[in-house]
């Protein structure tokens, strides 16, 4: 993909949106990769065939070990505390053009 987008200059957002099949009248992302979308838009890329066949058929990952099981909640960054009217304010912005 990395190919891809330096080739075409793609800015992220862009590529994002065209990864997710969004458009401007549907913004919401579709969760599902659509292998044909894919080979459409990734054309000349070099793994393009591992890149649809995780689309088709998924990604199975294996772990050495179990983690161990989380004790303690993390606390949210200083940032998201110390700027929560700009956070809220950036969220009703989004909900309010449809995008989350």
């Amino acid at each position: 993909m990395f190919e891809f987008v330096r080739r075409t200059r793609i800015p992220l957002t862009k590529f994002v949106e065209l990864v997710r099949c969004q458009t401007p009248d549907d913004y919401q992302p579709n969760k599902a990769l659509v292998p044909a979308t894919l080979e459409r838009s990734c054309r000349g890329y070099d793994k393009l065939p591992e890149l649809l066949d995780a689309a088709r058929y998924g990604v199975r990952v294996n772990i050495r070990h179990q983690p161990a099981p989380q004790t303690t909640r993390p606390s949210n960054h200083a940032s998201a505390s110390c700027r929560f009217d700009i956070f809220r304010r950036n969220v009703r912005k989004e909900q309010d053009t449809m995008r989350c």
